[in-house]
């Protein structure tokens, strides 16, 4: 458009300054410690969020699901929740309009369990190693369109010949997509970009001997 890419306004507020103390993305990251932490007044909106709703008998779906982005976007600085999104995935899947939490104790019990991991977090932030659990045996990336979805796998520290994959999506498919000239599609992009992620998964289920001991996959 012509303008200027800088932002001034952003500038004189600190960005783009050698630090080693850093907010990035809503998330905080010390070079000195290698330890990274949600941003304080992330971590404080999240907190009082599931205090008010695991008191309520229920919570309106669309109020859950916007906590359940929250608490995905803070696992990346929170790992070990990443192992309490299974009573939360299927309640998205059903996408009831009320969330009874006398319905799904366990999605309930799986937020105060995130309550805690976040206080706990706040007292002992997350070391840049627990990030990851070590060298990927393979490793990949896809990503998807309303087109189709493609990908890569390639060797981490097992063997697997490269392999490229790409899949055009039936056109009954394509036809659902939610688009300014089709605003009445029940097919968003992010469930294109979710099925390439399962797709990428049974290209290299089929491209070695066995997952059982599989330590890691870096995407």
């Amino acid at each position: 458009n012509g303008q200027d890419p800088i932002s001034v306004k952003k500038l004189l507020e600190g960005d783009g300054l050698w630090d080693v103390h850093k907010e990035v993305l809503g998330r905080v990251i010390d070079g000195s410690t290698r330890c990274i932490e949600l941003a304080q007044k992330k971590q404080k909106f999240i907190l009082n969020e599931l205090k008010t709703v695991t008191r309520m008998k229920g919570v309106q779906f669309k109020r859950f699901e916007k906590l359940d982005g929250k608490l995905r976007h803070a696992a990346i600085a929170v790992p070990a929740g990443k192992y309490l999104f299974g009573p939360l995935n299927r309640i998205l899947a059903i996408k009831p309009k009320t969330v009874f939490w006398s319905r799904c104790p366990g999605a309930k019990a799986a937020l105060t369990d995130w309550w805690q991991l976040l206080m706990e977090t706040a007292r002992k932030p997350t070391h840049v190693r627990g990030l990851v659990p070590g060298p990927a045996d393979w490793k990949g990336t896809f990503d998807a369109s309303g087109e189709g979805a493609e990908g890569v796998w390639l060797p981490g520290i097992r063997k697997i010949a490269p392999v490229v994959w790409r899949l055009r999506w039936p056109q009954a498919i394509r036809s659902r997509l939610v688009t300014f000239d089709n605003p009445n599609g029940d097919i968003t992009n992010s469930d294109f970009e979710m099925a390439a992620e399962m797709l990428g998964w049974l290209v290299l289920k089929g491209s070695v001997d066995t997952l059982g001991t599989c330590r890691g996959v870096q995407q």
